[in-house]
């Protein structure tokens, strides 16, 4: 029984200039989708901290600034995400998070984030600020990911994402 030889390295075959860049090594890009640039994610960000964090405490009860705040960020950050792709800061700025998913070890559809990807999201991100170099690292980081996104594999691409199809033809099962 002999062992299959590996795969061709990523910089042939999908190449697409003569430069000897292969497709899936642009740098920006996720295979064929464009990732979104920093200052993009930055405002994003941004509008989603006006509205989930800032608004609320123009209410002058504390309690229920902290419960509004809590509940907009769920709504904003989770649902909105895992139903839509994008929250409000995210439709504005028009970029979408996504999960890729791989077929021979190359990106080549993405996917729905679900709830709970998106609530551990929300979650890391309060890592990400405690140490602020988190939402600094898209900078530097090939795929333009926070160290949440890192962890929930999870993409910031620019545009509106509709739902995956399968090399087959259907759907892909986003429940």
């Amino acid at each position: 029984m002999s062992i299959p030889p590996p795969p061709p390295p990523y910089t042939t075959g999908d190449a697409g200039g003569d430069d000897g860049v292969g497709f899936y090594d642009r740098p920006g890009y996720l295979g064929e989708v464009k990732l979104a640039s920093w200052p993009r994610r930055t405002l994003a960000t941004a509008i989603d901290f006006l509205v989930t964090i800032y608004l609320p405490t123009l209410v002058h009860n504390q309690n229920l600034a902290l419960v509004i705040t809590a509940v907009l960020v769920l709504i904003n950050s989770v649902f909105l995400q895992a139903r839509t792709y994008q929250s409000l800061g995210k439709v504005i700025m028009g970029v979408s998070l996504g999960r890729p998913l791989y077929y021979e070890g190359r990106p080549n559809e993405m996917a729905r984030p679900l709830y709970l990807r998106c609530l551990i999201r929300v979650l890391w991100h309060f890592f990400d600020l405690i140490l602020f170099i988190g939402f600094l690292r898209p900078l530097w980081n090939a795929r333009r990911q926070t160290f949440a996104d890192s962890i929930t594999h999870t993409v910031v691409m620019v545009g509106k994402l509709s739902p995956p199809v399968t090399a087959r033809g259907g759907a892909v099962d986003l429940a």
